[in-house]
Formats: structure tokens, C-alpha cells, sequence
């Protein structure tokens, strides 16, 4: 091969690299984009929705052939896997088939798993991370336009200040920003967590408080512990102030009120669900219902518990088996990495598990790709997995 045709390759796997990246990444921005227009009055919901959706098929369509050329043989793998979990859940439970038809072949197999064939094809990885950064910057712009837009009255759409969607999307942008651990970073980390504190829900605080306990307790230095007690105890003595200051500023956060007044772990409303579930697994607890059967059983709304939800799929056998080889392969892969690694596949973990143990579902999620991509990057370099 001459040189001038191996820069023009090299050139091209790097701008496909950039856009695998992107397809990955791009679900973020698109949420903090469709929630900004709702909410502002911009634009309609359902243009929103359409746009938001359009983005991400264009993103996918566009790049999932390049995904599949670069892994052909995991690409076929994975998609002949789900073919037979679809099948056996229909054989199990035919009333799954509505719900198969229609999120699992939008869903999981034309977002997720190209989400996660997208990741793994990604040659340079340096490449990902810058593009993670980019991202990042670009969902704070447009969480400050948010935040901004309520202060001075133009939020027309909303009766209250919150919004779900939003801090979950602003959940990545946060870690990503703590996990470089650079000042300038960690000040637009703070600020966004604030912007989920007043604008979003409860639910995003848990992980990034974990992710900072993490990188202060387990990883930090003594000195980084030191100066962890010393902001907890500030924290807790001004958060009746900072409570005081946004009533007068007329500023009502439902998540900072909860927190108030100590009910923070109100479930609003999920009991309901989880209980249906639990009496449907008891019923069946060796093998399960399949795929999406916990939609039929709540009339099309998930559980909104990954535990639960993968009993009821896949029963009190299987399920738990699962859990255990996942967490045995998964500390058993963590010795090997070196600091940066376990900190940013940690990241992955609180970015993708929390969030589906109140909200969403494994099956239509676009962060559990991504942590089982880079599960699997990881695995390639440290067991030298080779597909031939």
C-alpha cells in the first residue's frame, strides 16, 4: 500500500471514529434539546419528539453499516441473540409480541444495540473521549439556556420547575466533567448539578454523589478525604439557606423541597407497579414471562425496577445466576485496569444502573450499551479476545 493511500485510510477511519462517537453520544443533547423546546414553548411536543427521533435514526442508519463492517461477526452474533430472546419470550407469552414489535425493534434492536456496536467499532479511543467532551460542553450550553429561559419567566410551558428527562440527561455531562477532575471542569460539574437540583429530579443526585464519594474515599488522598468532611458538614449547615434564598428568589425546586422536608424517598407512585410485578413472578418464578411481559402486565408502563424487571423476563433461576457471573467477571476485570480505566468504567456503572432501579428500562436504554461496550473493549485489551 502506498503512503498516500494509508494517510487517505487512516483519515477516514478517523472521521469514522468522530462519528461513531457521536451516534453513541448523541442521545444527551437531543434529550436536553427536546425538553428546552417543550418547555420554552419553542416548538411543539410532538415536533420536538419527531425531531429528537429523527436525529437518531439519521445518526444510526447512517453509521450502523460502518458498526456492522468493522465487527461483522459480534454484530450478527448480537443480533441473532436477540432474535432468539424475542422468539422464546413470544413462545412464553404471546401477548409480548405488541411490545416486541413495537420497542424492541425500535428500541433495542435500532438504537441500543447499535449504540453498542457504534462503541466497540470505535478504533481510537481517545477519539471517543474527545468527542464525550464536546457533548459534555454542549448539553451544558444548553442546560444554562434552560435554566436561564426560567429565570426570566420564558419557560411559558410549565406550571412548576421540573423536569425528569433533564437532569438524567445532564447525569452523563456531570460525571464525564468530575472524572477529568480538572477546576474548570469541576466548577461546570457543580453548576450542573444545581441546575438538576432545582430543575430535575432527585433521582441523578445519587449517582454523582456516589461517583464523588468514589473518586474522594476510595481513590482520593488523605488530604482529598479531609476536604470531603469539611464541604459535607458546609453543605449540610446551608441547605436551609440556599432553601431560603430560592423562595425569595421564586425559585420552587420539588427535588430541594423533598430534601427539606425529609421525604426524598417518596416513590411516587412505583409501589403500585413493583407490586403487580412481584405477585406475576411469584406466579411463574423458574422461568419467567420474557421480554417486555412486565408492559403487559401495567398495561404498557415498565416497572421502572432493572431487578425486577429482569425476574419477570427471565425468572428466579436464570436472573440471579446472571447477576453473579456479571459481578464475578466484572471484579475480576477491575484488577487489571489501571486508575483512569476503573474510574471511567465506575462512571459507566453509576451512569447506567441507578438510573433503571427507579426509572426506564434495560430494554429501550441507551446508557447500558454503552457500559457493556466499554465492558468489552476492556475485555478485548486485558484477555486478548480475538474474533476470527
Amino acid at each position: 500500500m502506498s503512503l498516500s493511500l494509508k494517510i487517505k485510510k487512516d483519515s477516514l477511519d478517523r472521521l469514522g471514529d468522530y462519528l461513531l462517537a457521536i451516534t453513541v453520544l448523541v442521545q444527551y443533547p437531543l434529550t436536553l434539546l427536546q425538553s428546552f423546546w417543550i418547555d420554552s414553548g419553542t416548538m411543539a411536543e410532538e415536533m420536538a419528539g419527531l425531531i429528537r427521533v429523527a436525529g437518531s435514526v439519521l445518526a444510526v442508519v447512517c453509521l450502523i453499516f460502518l458498526g456492522i463492517k468493522r465487527n461483522l461477526v459480534v454484530s450478527l452474533a448480537v443480533y441473532f441473540l436477540w432474535t432468539l430472546i424475542f422468539a422464546h419470550s413470544i413462545f412464553l407469552q404471546m401477548a409480548n409480541l405488541e411490545y416486541i414489535m413495537s420497542e424492541g425493534i425500535r428500541f433495542t434492536l435500532c438504537t441500543a444495540v447499535p449504540i453498542f456496536l457504534s462503541f466497540i467499532s470505535i478504533k481510537e479511543l481517545r477519539i471517543f473521549f474527545q468527542v464525550a467532551l464536546y457533548i459534555s460542553l454542549l448539553s451544558t450550553v444548553v442546560a444554562f439556556f434552560y435554566i436561564a429561559y426560567y429565570l426570566t419567566g420564558q419557560m411559558t410551558m410549565m406550571d412548576d420547575i421540573y423536569n425528569m428527562s433533564l437532569g438524567y440527561a445532564l447525569l452523563f455531562p456531570t460525571l464525564y466533567f468530575m472524572y477529568h477532575k480538572k477546576m474548570k471542569f469541576l466548577v461546570i460539574a457543580f453548576l450542573l448539578v444545581l441546575i438538576i437540583l432545582i430543575a430535575g429530579s432527585r433521582g441523578p443526585v445519587v449517582p454523582i454523589l456516589a461517583y464523588f464519594l468514589l473518586q474522594k474515599l476510595v481513590l482520593g488522598t488523605l488530604r482529598d478525604r479531609f476536604w470531603l468532611i469539611m464541604l459535607l458538614v458546609l453543605v449540610l449547615l446551608s441547605f436551609p439557606v440556599v432553601i431560603s434564598l430560592l423562595d425569595d428568589w421564586g425559585i420552587n425546586s420539588r427535588t430541594l423541597t423533598m430534601l427539606a422536608e425529609g421525604v426524598a424517598d417518596s416513590d411516587s407512585g412505583r409501589s403500585v407497579l413493583y407490586d403487580k410485578v412481584v405477585v406475576k413472578i411469584l406466579e411463574s418464578p423458574l422461568l419467567g414471562y420474557g421480554v417486555f411481559s412486565d408492559r403487559v402486565f401495567e398495561g404498557g408502563v415498565y416497572c421502572h425496577n432493572l431487578f425486577l424487571e429482569l425476574l419477570v423476563d427471565f425468572g428466579c433461576v436464570l436472573t440471579p445466576l446472571m447477576l453473579l457471573i456479571s459481578f464475578v467477571y466484572l471484579s475480576f476485570l477491575m484488577k487489571r485496569l489501571d486508575g483512569l480505566e476503573l474510574s471511567f468504567l465506575m462512571l459507566l456503572i453509576l451512569l447506567a444502573i441507578p438510573p433503571l432501579l427507579v426509572s426506564s428500562s434495560y430494554l429501550i436504554d441507551f446508557r447500558i450499551p454503552l457500559l457493556i461496550g466499554y465492558v468489552y473493549m476492556l475485555s478485548k485489551k486485558y484477555f486478548k479476545i480475538k474474533w476470527h
